[in-house]
């Protein structure tokens, strides 16, 4: 498919995508006249096109749209990365009781009792790194095998 032209691949994302031209358009921020010159062969993709197609598909494989080589979406790469056993560590949900005393107008004092929970300190499941050349990396913590 090294052979095919970018407006066959963009055909391709269109489908792929299940978009309209118009919705393409839509998304890029381009008149539909471009995308309909483009995709009728009249005219050639500009630079700030294939720009506008990549940012808007950061998962599409720059090197496929623009030459044809590779898959057309780039493999996700997944990097052990051990985090520091304080950030990993779950806080269990402390409970406590406080006595309030308040001031009723024309009754005695009461005493009311209020929770106080404090929320459960949320763990990091995984981390997107963007690069600006397009990539991308995702980026998960070691499993400890310890339950909370």
């Amino acid at each position: 498919m090294i052979n095919s032209q970018i407006k066959d691949r963009i055909l391709k994302l269109l489908t792929e995508e299940n978009l309209s031209s118009s919705k393409f358009a839509e998304i890029l921020q381009v008149q539909r006249s471009s995308i309909s010159h483009i995709l009728s062969g009249r005219n050639k993709p500009s630079l700030d096109f294939i720009q506008k197609v990549l940012k808007n598909f950061p998962t599409l494989n720059p090197d496929w749209l623009i030459i044809g080589k590779g898959e057309m979406y780039k493999q996700t790469q997944q990097s052990s990365l051990s985090f520091d056993e304080n950030l990993q560590k779950s806080t269990p949900i402390e409970e406590k009781s406080e006595k309030i005393d308040t001031k009723q107008e024309n009754s005695s004092n009461s005493v009311q009792f209020v929770n106080n929970t404090i929320p459960p300190v949320k763990n990091i499941e995984r981390i997107v790194v963007f690069f600006d050349d397009g990539t991308f990396e995702e980026l998960s913590p070691k499993k400890t095998g310890k339950k909370s």
